[in-house]
């Protein structure tokens, strides 16, 4: 922001990338994938259950798989 305001210049893109590289987490992928193959239902509702698969599943980019491998997942 203080490069942005600096430069005169507020491209958004720019200031996203920054914001971007500061917060990634370059495990992100390979902790969901961990996260996925543990992932139990335990005592919680089957709604939260199923939230909390997709939300893994998004973050493995896992939402392009063939519905058998889902499935499996699940």
């Amino acid at each position: 922001m203080s490069y942005a305001e600096e430069q005169k210049s507020w491209d958004y893109y720019i200031i996203l990338e920054q914001l971007e590289r500061v917060n990634d987490n370059p495990n992100a992928v390979q902790e969901a994938e961990d996260a996925l193959q543990t992932i139990k239902q335990g005592d919680q509702p089957l709604p939260g259950y199923i939230a909390k698969f997709k939300r893994l599943l998004y973050k493995v980019k896992g939402q392009g798989w063939a519905d058998i491998n889902k499935i499996i997942a699940f």
